[in-house]
């Protein structure tokens, strides 16, 4: 009866675990007499994977000299840009000792230094080879630099900019120098290998009824079981993330409901509102009582004769008065 063999999703495996996984499997072959078993030939094939293996390395990261690199160009910045300013105090305050100064040394400033920060390094890299090559085909520009009392600033910038261009070289070298090999490229070969290896396995077992393949499946199959489980685990360990992200942005939108009126309770009560004002309005219309204008107007014109009346019926009263 044919020994069934494990199945493993081999593009599932990271980087640094399909070395471990062909080294198992390579040395599972050796163990078991790979000439008996008529794969010889598979055998020799998995220990040049093997060889490969050691070019899938951790990635890189940013380089060792990187964040000191930056820290220089930063350093060449602010002294620029200290540079750029007492030059231009100098220009202001006009005196008239540092004029002649200021005449020769502010053109090669105002070209080379203001707004050096709006460009990019490569840029900035060049531009501060310019001025430094400036500086020394032109004696009297580092002189009258100098005289300002720009000299400490100068070179410090300097300085940095040496150290910079030293360290950069550095890096790029060591950088050149690291493997070229593609790292997929390694990994789909080795999985196709591993592929076939197992394929074979199962062919061999009908070509060769007379070899015992039981033993070298029995412990390929720890191993791939051993190496699946892992893969189980990550997925396993992703879906719980996922799953738990899903219920926090759940609870996060049902706060957001709780907290924020639905337009459909917005409309009731804008609803109910316009109601109660239209039932008010109704209820004061009902009790107005209208005013004649025609009484008020009769009781009005009623007036000076009822005095006149008065007047002429008790004349004594107003003459004694």
């Amino acid at each position: 009866m044919m020994e069934k063999l494990e199945k493993i999703a081999l593009t599932k495996l990271l980087k640094l675990e399909l070395p471990q996984f062909v080294k198992q499997v390579t040395a599972c072959l050796e163990k078991h007499n790979p000439e008996s078993l008529k794969l010889q030939d598979t055998y020799e094939l998995l220990n040049d994977q093997c060889d490969k293996m050691k070019l899938l390395v951790a990635p890189y990261g940013p380089h060792p000299l990187t964040e000191q690199i930056q820290q220089l160009h930063q350093k060449r910045l602010r002294f620029a840009a200290a540079i750029t300013m007492q030059m231009n105090m100098f220009r202001k305050l006009d005196f008239e000792e540092s004029r002649e100064w200021v005449r020769i040394a502010h053109p090669v400033v105002r070209i080379h230094l203001n707004y050096l920060r709006k460009n990019n390094q490569p840029v900035i890299d060049r531009i501060l080879d310019i001025f430094f090559k400036q500086l020394k085909d032109n004696p009297e520009e580092q002189h009258a630099l100098e005289m300002l009392g720009l000299k400490y600033c100068l070179d410090e910038l300097r300085s940095a900019n040496d150290e910079y261009d030293k360290l950069t070289t550095i890096r790029l070298r060591q950088i050149s120098q690291r493997p070229k090999a593609v790292s997929g490229d390694i990994q789909k070969e080795a999985q196709y290998i591993l592929r076939s290896f197992f394929e074979q396995i199962n062919f061999y077992q009908f070509t060769y009824k007379d070899v015992n393949y039981t033993p070298l499946i029995s412990e390929l199959n720890n191993i791939i079981v051993r190496f699946r489980g892992l893969i189980n685990t990550r997925a396993t360990c992703g879906a719980t993330r996922k799953e738990k992200a899903k219920i926090k942005a759940a609870e996060v939108d049902t706060q957001i409901e709780e907290t924020t009126p639905k337009e459909s309770s917005l409309k009731t009560k804008s609803k109910k509102i316009a109601k109660d004002r239209t039932t008010k309005g109704k209820e004061a219309k009902s009790n107005y009582t209208p005013i004649n204008k025609a009484d008020v107007k009769e009781t009005d014109k009623d007036l000076p004769l009822q005095n006149l009346i008065r007047i002429l019926k008790f004349p004594n009263k107003r003459g004694s008065s």
